[in-house]
């Protein structure tokens, strides 16, 4: 059954992918509107924002992919300076 969920910081979001693994595994992720990037993790009662390492000045998570409990892959794009036009093809594994 589909239900409405508050997502933390909702209008300063930009959701490029979502994925579950079930019910209470939820992922999401994109860039804030400070052009930085993030991944919200549902956990069956609330959303949290969840760290990884990003060692860039702005960038973005394009895509988001989920096997299971602790097996999550991210791919997206960072931009090292103002001039950067970016860089693509970073994966994050957890």
């Amino acid at each position: 059954m589909w239900r409405i969920l508050p997502v933390p910081d909702a209008a300063s979001l930009y959701v490029n992918s979502v994925t579950a693994v079930a019910a209470d595994d939820v992922w999401v992720s994109g860039y804030t509107v400070e052009d930085k990037p993030m991944m919200l993790h549902y956990d069956g009662d609330v959303w949290s924002r969840m760290p990884f390492p990003y060692d860039a000045v702005n960038g973005e998570l394009i895509d988001l992919e989920a096997h299971g409990p602790g097996d999550i892959w991210t791919a997206g794009r960072k931009l090292n300076g103002e001039e950067d036009t970016g860089r693509s093809g970073h994966a994050l594994g957890r």
